[in-house]
């Protein structure tokens, strides 16, 4: 072994003169250690006088131990919080311990600090209470970081929500046009295509007649996408009826378009609009993946209240994919649309995962972090619903 070597007599004989210094200096080794302390140590009697106070105590207060020491302990203490001396005294007197709080005290010059404080009770060998012990630390630094950090979340939530009102104006204006214009126009095509058809077959013109039939069927689907992509840029039901409702309907649309079974669990309720329209918009995302490269015979859609967060979590047993592949690669990515779901909950402070494996189907989650309790709506109900529709051929 490196280092000294110590014989055994000689090491019992530092071990018994270690015991001794420590018994004939430990009121030096623990005044040393008060002394260095960062934080303020003060000693009080029973009645509040200050026995003692630390250098700690003279940087947070600003009063030198020689002002302090033999004054009541009210010096630091604001007149709208005198009651707690003697709450806190008859608790010490008791024997009790105050566990670290935080409070208010006031500096010599008058400054407000607050400050996390635990009481001790000091007590002789016998077990009676004599003193008490306070130790404070400054923690008003802390406390701005937290303000800071929660005006620049509302701050970022304020930001959001302008964006996201924005983006709804103008996915509310594109449907309106495509309602007022464009479906107009594919209306009015149909009608058109009946009365030609009509004709052809009065004069027994069978190939146009079924050269007009295909154009009519496929004007009519495109009319319905149409529809369908009016619904998707202004669902009124959201706004109306909340978030769970308008996941039902989506459900059930993804179902009749797949021929799947959707199951819609609710246990939530209503949040404000921002909150709802992110997620709704994460969740058509995702079935929106699901619609196109599932193959799924089931979908569940879970919303959940967790603490502090509002839950989706969109299942499916479809193909599945490799999740590693696909976030390697840009374009497959792209391609799957995560990038765009998983970065627009981040954006608002949540997180989201995506877990599948071919062949196991796919469960996209996402959380928003929410602060409010939801509101009461008849639209929260744990029970499921269940859209059920043939499948494509």
């Amino acid at each position: 072994m490196n280092g000294v070597r110590v014989k055994r007599g000689e090491r019992a004989r530092r071990v018994r003169g270690l015991g001794r210094w420590s018994r004939a200096g430990e009121l030096n080794w623990l005044a040393a250690i008060v002394s260095d302390s960062q934080d303020a140590i003060v000693s009080k009697s029973l009645d509040g006088t200050i026995l003692s106070w630390n250098p700690g105590a003279e940087r947070l207060y600003g009063f030198s131990a020689k002002d302090a020491i033999g004054r009541h302990i009210a010096i630091i203490v604001p007149e709208d919080r005198q009651d707690e001396i003697e709450t806190i005294l008859d608790r010490i007197r008791r024997g009790d311990k105050i566990e670290a709080h935080e409070t208010v005290r006031r500096r010599k010059d008058g400054e407000l600090v607050l400050v996390s404080v635990t009481v001790s009770p000091i007590c002789v060998p016998d077990g009676g209470v004599v003193a008490a012990s306070v130790i404070a630390r400054d923690v008003t630094r802390r406390f701005e970081i937290e303000r800071a950090l929660a005006e620049s979340e509302q701050h970022r939530r304020s930001i959001l929500a302008g964006m996201l009102r924005a983006e709804e104006e103008e996915r509310s204006r594109i449907a309106t046009a495509l309602h007022d214009d464009t479906v107009q126009v594919m209306t009015a095509s149909l009608l058109a295509m009946d009365r030609a058809a009509l004709v052809a077959r009065r004069h027994g013109d069978t190939r146009v007649e079924d050269a007009l039939a295909y154009a009519r069927a496929t004007l009519e689907e495109a009319t319905e996408r149409t529809r369908r992509l009016m619904f998707e840029l202004r669902p009124a039901v959201l706004h109306e009826h909340g978030l769970a409702a308008a996941l039902r309907l989506l459900a059930d649309q993804t179902a009749r378009e797949v021929g799947a079974t959707a199951r819609v669990e609710d246990h939530a309720g209503r949040y404000d609009t921002v909150t709802e329209e992110l997620l709704y918009r994460s969740a058509q995302e995702a079935l929106a993946n699901v619609r196109r490269h599932a193959g799924a015979d089931t979908i569940t859609i879970e919303l959940n209240r967790r603490p502090g967060w509002l839950e989706v979590a969109i299942e499916d047993d479809g193909r599945g994919f490799d999740v590693v592949d696909v976030r390697n690669r840009p374009d497959a990515a792209f391609h799957f649309g995560l990038e765009t779901l998983v970065e627009r909950v981040r954006v608002a402070g949540g997180h989201a995962h995506v877990a599948s494996n071919p062949g196991s189907g796919t469960r996209v989650s996402f959380a928003l972090p929410v602060t409010d309790e939801p509101a009461a709506s008849p639209e929260s109900t744990s029970r499921p619903t269940e859209a059920r529709a043939p499948r494509r051929s």
